[in-house]
């Protein structure tokens, strides 16, 4: 190395410190570096519940992709039967109008959508009075069948009266409201 490079380097700003070696120094205290932290976390946090947030909105437009729940009681129905459920179990329709009912059996075996008079609520099989139904659609396995209702405001137990189907967990609601 020459005389000039060496004056060079003298003369040459000196090199930053590198932090941990002596003379460095911190631009942030310790406690001030664990606000930065935290703060930083705490921002990423609540942008990311923003975007997820923004994207279940933008999801929710009752433009498709999926049943939306109906705004009240319904004029028409269609209830689903498999082994063992309805689907929906529980309907709500309109009192003192011809309801159409349509059930399709997308089960193996028959299946019944049967109305029991308002106030009759049955726990088990051996409860049932056939003299207690006010409306049934039977269908056969991978069969639709329609009917229809027209019931006073009130509430109504649902059942499939096949043997066995009722105590598998095939019941539900039927609503009717004015």
């Amino acid at each position: 190395m020459s005389v000039d490079d060496r004056r060079a380097l003298d003369d040459a700003e000196p090199a930053a410190p590198v932090l941990g070696e002596p003379g460095a120094e911190l631009l942030f205290s310790a406690g001030q570096s664990a606000w930065l932290a935290l703060i930083s976390v705490g921002v990423l946090l609540a942008l990311g519940i923003s975007t997820v947030a923004l994207f279940l909105a933008m999801s929710d437009d009752d433009s498709g992709g999926g049943a939306a729940a109906p705004a009240g009681p319904a004029t028409s129905v269609e209830i689903e039967a498999s082994e063992f459920a309805f689907d929906p179990s529980d309907v709500a329709v309109v009192a003192d109008t011809d309801v159409a009912v349509t059930l399709d059996n997308v089960g193996a075996v028959e299946h019944n959508w049967t109305v029991l008079e308002a106030g009759t609520t049955i726990a088990e099989e051996a409860e049932f009075e056939p003299d207690t139904v006010v409306a049934e659609v039977a269908a056969d396995p991978g069969a639709s069948e329609s009917g229809s209702v027209n019931l006073a405001a009130g509430s109504y137990q649902v059942i499939c009266t096949i043997a066995g189907h009722f105590a598998a967990g095939m019941e539900g609601t039927l609503e009717v409201t004015s």
